[in-house]
This record gives structure tokens, sequence and C-alpha cells, in this order.
């Protein structure tokens, strides 16, 4: 997902943050080109061409970071809610008990669980969404592990 960043500093030229995705981190592009950081930091030109300083600022769990432009802050989506959390690590809960297909079943759900949370479904619609992808995917760990458990012995 792109989101196009309007700020002052930079109008007539377009600044966009891509989202993270399953491959790689998130991304910042200037005027379509790809910027690349430097110790997570990005120097750019404004439009009348002074040096700012930008960061991306994001942790592991929710795909969409915050921008930094010049120490200020811009927050391009709302912050995750505490039961949005709670729906999105329910998987997790075959890492603790499932062994290498449980964490791999787990993880992945799990992440799939952020980008429904971030989706532009409403909130009733991303929580149901959430809460059956999650159960989903335990019942097919227990389908998996009872078909695989007679192979392993």
């Amino acid at each position: 997902m792109e989101i196009r960043i309007k700020h002052e500093r930079f109008e007539g030229q377009r600044l966009v943050v891509k989202t993270a995705n399953f491959i790689h981190g998130p991304r910042l592009l200037l005027n379509d080109q790809i910027l690349k950081a430097k110790r997570g930091k990005y120097i750019v030109r404004d439009n009348i061409g002074n040096k700012l300083l930008l960061r991306l600022k994001y942790n592991l769990v929710d795909p969409i970071p915050k921008l930094e432009i010049e120490g200020e802050d811009i927050e391009l989506a709302p912050p995750l809610k505490w039961y949005q959390y709670v729906l999105i690590g329910l998987p997790l809960v075959l890492v603790a008990i499932g062994g290498a297909v449980g964490f791999f079943i787990g993880v992945i759900t799990a992440y799939a669980n952020v980008f429904i949370s971030r989706s532009s479904k409403n909130t009733l619609m991303k929580s149901l969404l959430t809460l059956g992808t999650s159960i989903a995917a335990i019942i097919g760990f227990f389908i998996l592990a009872t078909i695989i458990a007679p192979l392993m012995n």
C-alpha cells in the first residue's frame, strides 16, 4: 500500500511511504525514486532545495510506520487498538504449542491479521475476519498435526 504524504515542504513533489510487506520493510519514495537510508535516516531536498532529515519509525508488528520530518512526527495511520493486538496475536498460541509447524502457521497468520487490521473495511468486519483467520489457522494446525503425527512414528 502507498501512502502519499502531504507536507508544506514537499508541495509539488510526490513523497510516498510504501508500507511493509512479507518481503521487505517500509520504504520511502520521493518523486517515484526509492530513497536509500543511511543509519535509518534519509536526507532529502525540499521544494526550495534545503536538506531535510527524515526517518521512518516502525515496529515489527505494524506495516504502517510513522514518518519524522525534521523532528516533527507525521502519523500516517491511527495506532492499532489494544483489542486489535489481541486479535492479531491470537494465532501466536501455536508458536508455544506447535513446534516448527505451529511457529510457521502462527507467525504467518498473525502477520496476515495485521494486514487485515490495516485494511479499509469497517471495524466489525476487520475484527470478524481477523478472528476467523485465527480460528481457521488453529483448526488447520490441528488437522495438519493429526495427519503428520502418525507419519513421524
